[in-house]
């Protein structure tokens, strides 16, 4: 198996020297898992011929998919459990079946990674209008070989974008992270996107990340809306970072629908 971490932490390393200290990650895990009564085999989505991606008819397109919820009706209205995190420590989440479906995957126990987290929410903020720009690698409906994502005009702002040490740091971990608590998946998504990369001729990686593609969310008081990612690795993990200092018991909710968990 290759390893990207240990190269491209290097390049943030005044921010996060622990990024490259796996034990320093494990210290932060929680010796006690979070179990529930949720299956994920009875929320698999459907798949098409060889089962990489999802159908597109798994996508959440009902007619609430944009409707805003408060905490209370969820929980009251629509049976779902708040899970009151603290952001630190590192948490599994685990079904029915003893598998690990997601991770709370916490932070190092390095104040540089706050400064890291800081520094890439200013970017984020300056643009005044909301947008969500994707950036990376991607085999979209309707293409016979992978491609760069285009986004035209901001193409340039998006390559200085994505060079910020802190925007990189905060990639980095995210892959550390899948390494750590799904090595068998990690390996399986490095070795292939390796293989893509160099069938590709891209001598340059794009992202400090072994994700090939990610999604930035620009602008203040950013949202989603109910919705399913029918184009990522079927059986993948994602990497979902909130940077920036906020009180994460009045805003910054994340939403697990099938699992019916509000963190």
């Amino acid at each position: 198996m290759t390893t990207w971490i240990g190269s491209k932490a290097q390049n943030c390393f005044h921010y996060v020297a622990s990024f490259v200290n796996f034990f320093d990650l494990l210290q932060h895990a929680s010796k006690a898992q979070m179990d529930s009564e949720y299956d994920l085999t009875k929320d698999y989505p459907a798949v098409p011929n060889g089962a990489y991606t999802a159908m597109p008819e798994c996508e959440m397109s009902n007619q609430d998919a944009e409707k805003v919820y408060t905490e209370e009706e969820l929980i009251n209205n629509y049976g779902f459990e708040l899970i009151d995190w603290d952001g630190f420590e590192a948490v599994p989440l685990v079904d029915v079946n003893d598998c690990v479906y997601a991770v709370l995957a916490g932070q190092p126990n390095d104040p540089k990674y706050l400064k890291a987290a800081d520094d890439a929410f200013w970017p984020l903020l300056k643009r005044e209008k909301r947008q969500t720009f994707n950036i990376g690698y991607t085999y979209g409906i309707g293409n016979q070989v992978p491609s760069k994502q285009d986004n035209k005009s901001y193409n340039a702002m998006l390559d200085r974008f994505i060079q910020n040490p802190a925007i990189q740091c905060l990639m980095t971990y995210g892959s550390a992270s899948v390494q750590l608590w799904a090595p068998q998946l990690y390996g399986y998504m490095d070795t292939y996107l390796q293989w893509l990369y160099n069938k590709l001729k891209i001598s340059e990686l794009p992202l400090s990340s072994v994700f090939p593609s990610m999604a930035f969310n620009f602008g203040g008081k950013v949202r989603t809306i109910k919705h399913c990612d029918v184009m990522n690795l079927l059986f993948g993990w994602c990497s979902i970072i909130a940077p920036g200092q906020f009180n994460p018991d009045h805003s910054a909710k994340f939403i697990l629908w099938e699992a019916k968990l509000i963190i």
